[in-house]
């Protein structure tokens, strides 16, 4: 079984950037955005106060790098964290640079504001959907949200698509093409995808996909992608010009076989996973009845929650996909 910690996998070159950062017809690396991007790499910290909650005690976490540079995404504090202990770094106004100033690479804890001893402060979760329930639960341990609808919408499901087959006879030509665009070390082999229910998301696996199955030999292709096919097998083809085009549709047999092998991952998954009319439920907070209180009823809810929002990303994925395949029959 491959390891969920490689599910959070994107075209990216950075864990900091946002997925609509990524320009589909500027190619970067098939990297996990949880670790990829340089240890010295550094947001603009935005650790004022903060509308979210109308609290001016805000916290951020960063990681150090090197040099002293702290990598740390836009607080936006939702959910009540600490208070602030007596003699603490939250006491006081310290900068990031001061705290890692000649030390070794540690996180960091930053206040956006002082704060007296036993005031509330709060941490950042991330921005609104960038983590999905599943991570919130397995990081945080709890789900975020108090209706269906909003653990649907934060919803996610880690999945793994095969990428170019060992048997291909243009595997060289793929791997290096991968490589020449600054892919990492294996990515021909296939992608992780933390699949959410958004268009952007339903088709984010297409591009290496469509490279998987593409064929010089394709009647169905479409003639530039011929084209660049035919320069693929020749060794001679653009890489940037050939990701560029395998951004969109190529060709029905292409499209046909993308879309059997998404349809087949996302429904494997979704046989694994109970009815929404079951989870609905289970899912619904404390009702006060007996041993709702308990930690273990606790933990049953919030895996309904996940499940919900698993099974709206991949009944989502789903829709878009039959679509497709139906168009490429016609």
């Amino acid at each position: 079984m491959r390891s969920c910690c490689r599910a959070r996998f994107r075209l990216g070159r950075s864990c900091t950037s946002s997925p609509s950062s990524t320009s589909p017809t500027t190619p970067r690396a098939l990297l996990p955005t949880c670790c990829a991007g340089p240890a010295s790499h550094t947001l603009r910290p935005d650790l004022g106060r903060l509308s979210a909650t109308g609290s001016p005690h805000a916290c951020s976490i960063g990681v150090s790098g090197e040099g002293g540079a702290v990598s740390e995404r836009r607080p936006r504090p939702i959910f009540s964290f600490c208070t602030a202990p007596a003699g603490s770094l939250l006491g006081g106004a310290v900068s990031e640079a001061w705290q890692v100033e000649g030390k070794e690479a540690a996180a960091v804890l930053t206040a956006g504001a002082a704060a007296a001893a036993g005031e509330q402060v709060f941490i950042d979760y991330g921005e609104a959907g960038w983590r999905s329930s599943w991570e919130m639960l397995y990081t945080y341990g709890f789900v975020p949200g108090s209706s269906v609808e909003e653990w649907i919408a934060a919803g996610g499901r880690p999945l793994f698509f095969d990428g170019v087959s060992p048997s291909d006879e243009l595997l060289p030509q793929k791997r290096a093409l991968l490589a020449a665009l600054g892919a990492s070390e294996g990515a021909a082999d296939g992608q992780w995808l933390d699949l959410k229910p958004t268009a952007d998301q339903c088709v984010a696996m297409a591009p290496l996909l469509r490279l998987a199955n593409l064929s010089p030999g394709d009647a169905s292709l479409e003639e530039g992608v011929r084209r660049l096919a035919e320069a693929l097998a020749e060794w001679r083809a653009d890489p940037t010009a050939l990701w560029s085009a395998l951004q969109r549709p190529v060709g029905a047999a292409v499209e046909a076989k993308v879309a059997e092998q998404v349809l087949s991952v996302c429904e494997e998954a979704l046989a694994a996973l109970p009815p929404a009319d079951e989870l609905a439920p289970r899912a619904k907070p404390d009702q006060g009845l007996p041993g709702d209180g308990t930690a273990e009823a606790e933990r049953a809810r919030c895996a309904a929650r996940v499940m919900l929002g698993e099974r709206s990303a991949l009944e989502a994925c789903v829709s878009v996909w039959e679509k497709v395949r139906a168009a490429a029959a016609a």
